[in-house]
């Protein structure tokens, strides 16, 4: 496989890390600000597993990083290059 190949192959893993429901709830609550887990779960009314298994999706596709402060991991968006984009793809 070839350098550009292998482009293609990362652009098209974050657009199906983007495709779906949740995750794209999940974007639209990190556009906003970083939050943890507990916070996700309460405010889009999903299990906690759930949200963490789409968590991790989004973080191995490059869109999301998570920092430890404890406990807890607090999640942001990690690309600002995706930021424009995901905003777009959100918008009500």
């Amino acid at each position: 496989m070839n350098q550009e190949e292998k482009e293609f192959e990362k652009r098209a893993a974050v657009l199906k890390a983007l495709a779906h429901p949740v995750r794209l709830r999940i974007l639209k609550e990190l556009c906003v600000n970083k939050t943890n887990v507990t916070s996700l779960y309460t405010k889009l009314d999903v299990p906690q597993s759930t949200i963490s298994r789409h968590l991790l999706i989004l973080k191995n596709a490059g869109i999301v990083s998570g920092k430890r402060h404890g406990v807890e991991i607090d999640y942001s968006l990690d690309s600002q290059k995706l930021e424009h984009f995901i905003k777009m793809i959100i918008q009500d």
